[in-house]
């Protein structure tokens, strides 16, 4: 039985399928299962084919706390900026992806002065926004990107221009009273226009430490050079006082399927 019968899935039509699993126990299996085949791959000739060596990895979420920073990007801290909430988005591309920048926008009031940059597969940029205390609590963040395979498995062949296929699409960051969380993400091919929406898990208390996963995978379409990677967020609290700074981390991770 495959991990899409237990999903909620919307397609981009001549591209491939955004989706999210169920549970954190699924999401995190197919995180873990992603960066396995990696370690694996690094570690056989291209001569010999296995399967992924999870029997070696002793806790998915042993292996999850480093990936993605669980404890450092709930806390807040003191922040630079007098009278104002500062807010750090973390992107980690640890995919076999090239991710080029596109358009962000920002509600009206917030502030910020550096945007992502080229990330290439291994490299991290930082985004930093400030805002008013206590801002508009239903306003969001987003960023275009394009995604590019690197992958030579799903490179080869290439389309009949000789050149891999690029994947736009958009990461929103939402917020409410309590929460900053994974809202949505847009895809977009030649006409073509698909949204995913998230459930939201709810994260209350006043424990700032307090965190949840949240996960979408992105299978391109089998013979096309679609990208197929993972994004993840953890979701935490909100920064409400002036002169704090909070932290989200966005990971792009590997992910070897297919649609």
């Amino acid at each position: 039985m495959s991990s899409l019968d237990f999903a909620q899935f919307t397609t981009v039509p001549g591209s491939g399928q955004f989706y999210s699993l169920t549970s954190t126990e699924l999401e995190s299996r197919e995180i873990a299962t992603g960066y396995a085949q990696r370690q694996d791959a690094s570690a056989i000739t291209q001569n010999t084919r296995r399967g992924p060596g999870l029997g070696t990895i002793l806790g998915i979420f042993d292996l999850l706390s480093g990936v993605l920073d669980l404890t450092s990007s709930a806390l807040s801290s003191p922040s630079p900026v007098p009278q104002r909430v500062k807010h750090r988005i973390t992107f980690k591309n640890d995919a076999d992806i090239i991710l080029v920048p596109g358009q962000v926008n920002v509600p009206a009031g917030y502030v910020y002065n550096s945007a992502p940059k080229i990330l290439f597969p291994g490299e991290v940029c930082v985004f930093s926004e400030s805002h008013l205390p206590h801002q508009t609590s239903s306003e969001r963040l987003s960023f275009s990107f394009g995604a590019i395979s690197t992958d030579e498995d799903i490179l080869l062949p290439q389309t009949p221009s000789g050149q891999a296929d690029v994947f736009p699409f958009e990461v929103h960051i939402g917020r409410d009273a309590n929460n900053v969380f994974f809202e949505r993400v847009h895809g977009f091919v030649g006409d073509s226009h698909a949204v995913h929406n998230f459930t939201v898990r709810r994260v209350t208390g006043g424990d700032m430490r307090v965190a949840r996963l949240a996960y979408v995978g992105f299978r391109g379409f089998g013979g096309t050079t679609m990208p197929s990677f993972g994004i993840a967020v953890v979701q935490t609290l909100v920064a409400l006082a002036a002169g704090t700074t909070m932290g989200t981390q966005v990971t792009f991770t590997p992910l070897n399927l297919r649609a």
